[in-house]
């Protein structure tokens, strides 16, 4: 990942959590609570938050190329005990600088969307 954008992605209040690094390549996680950006957005029920991931990673492949790119997701439970995993992904460096807030709204859109529909209602 560029230096610029890793700044970036830090600037906007995601901290790295997690780094694995080894002979495959690097994967990094980085967190970001948005709870108070959206503050109409349904929490998680079973913590009463709600995050925004991204995961940037960089293997090397057998025939001496790399794969590079990120994900963003959201990973929350809904009333009735239900998980969903909301991904958004491959995303390239220049998609996070150029729209990492459009990215973040879209994944409240969908996790709105899942939490209001029968799936996120307590079933009987």
């Amino acid at each position: 990942m560029k230096e610029s954008t890793k700044q970036l992605i830090e600037d906007n209040g995601y901290p790295m959590w997690k780094e694995r690094v080894d002979s495959i390549g690097v994967v990094q996680n980085y967190q970001k609570r948005v709870d108070s950006q959206y503050p109409n957005a349904p929490l998680c029920s079973s913590n009463e938050k709600l995050f925004v991931n991204i995961t940037y990673y960089s293997y090397h492949l057998p025939d001496g190329r790399a794969s590079e790119g990120f994900e963003l997701s959201l990973v929350h439970g809904v009333e009735n005990g239900t998980w969903c995993d909301l991904k958004i992904y491959p995303v390239s460096d220049q998609q996070i600088v150029n729209g990492l807030r459009q990215f973040e709204d879209k994944l409240i859109e969908m996790w709105e969307v899942l939490y209001d529909s029968d799936l996120g209602k307590q079933l009987d």
